[in-house]
């Protein structure tokens, strides 16, 4: 009778102990079993070999069958609670792994898009809108290229270049946060990509009513008999679908030269668009058919000089020496010729034009190294005030009417396309990076289990 009871025990407890076992690790359920059975094999034989020795030896039995029982118990338990563990800590390491390469990825992508919500949220209200009677140039961070947007004081827009195709995200939304579908006048100064690559879309997305651009034929122009005997043919896709597209926009078509003339016909808001350069046809490199222009806004004055070389500001200060002496092209804002190329502004220039304010347009880290060391030097030796567009982002200039032929300034940051891209690609890098080592980590810890 104890011996039946003996058994009952057992088996109560190896009923328990295969619970538990069971619940903690299912997959080590068949080894945990056949150790059990092991066991009280074991424990049974021992008990029936002392069931014939008496009254207090089967007590003396029954105890000790119990008690091992009981061992045997706790045994089983601290073993299904270290396999738990270490399953539950492999299971931890991956999850948290996992979870540090996601956040380090948000961290990547967070970087360079948070200052750029900053200074959106700082964004001059004047920079958007045009005011009757007021005006604002906005040099527009395209990157390593030229795109300047003038608003005029009678609400005409006049875009000097639309900067390279690289750009044209960034480009068009800056675009949109302006409020204007008209472009009267799109100048083009020369038919290089980083001054051209955004035109199709120009002429796609607004209607333009006049477009200057320089005497130089494209393979468009030459398939349709547009051309000019005296016109350099560059055969470029860029220049020739922009040639394509100028003409499906049937709008009127003046080439850059001398004593091209833009003005305030009404005379009430004082403004004038100057084109003074190039003085031949016919140039032997793109750059220099980039015209020089002085606009001239209520009295201040901006100079734009496209990538002219030294060469042709040189011939400029020949041509146009009794206006120089006379002060004329004293201005209060240059925009620096070629991107702070050290081949442009050279010092007669510079004391020339005596500007207060120079802007450069670059890209940052640009492969040219724009702007040359010996560029910016030139312009801090004559007093100017040098201001970056891979610096500050686009920068917005409008009168201050406080201070009578003076010019506000304000930088309106926003992200850079090229900035972008390389930033997209330190995320890819990073992200493959981060889940190999995570993927290497969860196997070493599979190993580290199985063992």
């Amino acid at each position: 009778m104890a011996s039946n009871k003996n058994k009952s025990g057992l088996d109560d407890i190896l009923k328990i102990g295969k619970k538990i076992y069971k619940s903690t690790n299912k997959t080590s359920n068949k080894a945990s079993s056949s150790k059990i059975k092991r066991e009280y094999a074991s424990k049974k034989t021992t008990s029936s070999s002392k069931r014939y020795t008496g009254e207090s030896k089967r007590k003396s039995s029954s105890s000790t069958s119990v008690v091992s029982g009981e061992n045997l118990l706790k045994d089983m338990s601290v073993t299904a609670v270290k396999s738990a563990t270490g399953r539950t800590s492999t299971k931890n390491l991956a999850v948290k792994v996992i979870t540090y390469a996601i956040l380090w990825i948000i961290l990547l992508v967070t970087i360079p898009f948070s200052t750029s919500i900053e200074k959106e949220i700082n964004r001059p209200s004047f920079a958007f809108s045009s005011t009757e009677g007021e005006y604002s140039v906005h040099f527009v961070d395209v990157g390593q290229g030229d795109c300047t947007i003038i608003l005029l004081p009678d609400g005409k827009v006049v875009m000097i270049d639309t900067g390279p195709a690289s750009s044209r995200n960034n480009l068009s939304k800056y675009l949109s946060s302006m409020t204007f579908t008209t472009i009267d006048y799109l100048i083009l100064t020369h038919p290089d990509e980083d001054h051209i690559g955004n035109a199709c879309m120009i002429y796609d997305r607004y209607e333009v009513l006049h477009s200057y651009v320089p005497k130089v034929s494209s393979n468009y122009m030459e398939s349709r008999g547009l051309n000019e005997s005296n016109f350099k043919v560059v055969t470029s896709n860029v220049w020739s679908n922009t040639t394509q597209s100028m003409y499906n926009e049937n709008c009127e078509i003046t080439y850059n030269f001398r004593d091209v003339k833009i003005y305030d016909e009404t005379s009430i808001y004082g403004y004038s668009i100057d084109f003074f350069t190039p003085l031949e046809d016919r140039q032997s490199t793109n750059n220099d058919y980039s015209p020089i222009i002085l606009v001239n806004l209520q009295n201040t004055k901006y100079l734009f000089t496209g990538d002219a070389s030294t060469e042709k500001e040189e011939e400029f200060l020949t041509e146009y020496s009794p206006l120089v002496s006379s002060g004329y092209f004293d201005v209060d804002v240059l925009q620096v010729g070629h991107h702070g190329s050290k081949y442009s502004s050279s010092t007669n220039f510079l004391n020339a034009v005596t500007a207060e304010i120079a802007v450069i347009s670059c890209g940052t880290g640009n492969k040219y190294g724009h702007p040359h060391s010996e560029a910016v030097t030139r312009l801090t030796s004559c007093g100017c005030q040098v201001r970056r567009t891979d610096e500050e982002g686009s920068i917005v200039m409008t009168a201050d009417s406080s201070i009578e032929n003076k010019v506000a300034t304000q930088s309106h940051f926003h992200r850079n396309t090229d900035f972008y891209l390389e930033w997209k690609y330190v995320l890819i890098i990073g992200g493959v990076l981060l889940l190999v080592l995570s993927y290497i980590l969860f196997k070493k810890s599979r190993k580290a289990k199985q063992k």
